[in-house]
């Protein structure tokens, strides 16, 4: 993995990837932050939110490919 600017390369074998990233600034520090309430999921729960989340692909440099994992 090599960060080039605003980019996270990552090559294995003959797979290269480049990956859009934000600073870390962007992100609340979480050390900071305290929490009034606190829950548990069951392991299946959060593996059918995650399979439920779309993911964006980039098709090229212009457009977007949306798809869609079924719950």
């Amino acid at each position: 993995m090599q960060l080039e600017g605003e980019r996270m390369l990552v090559r294995s074998g003959r797979s290269r990837f480049s990956l859009s990233t934000l600073p870390a600034a962007d992100f609340p520090n979480l050390d900071d932050w305290q929490s009034e309430v606190e829950f548990t999921l069951p392991q299946a729960t959060m593996k059918r939110l995650i399979e439920a989340t779309p993911v964006f692909y980039g098709a090229s440099g212009r457009s977007l490919l949306l798809k869609w994992y079924a719950v």
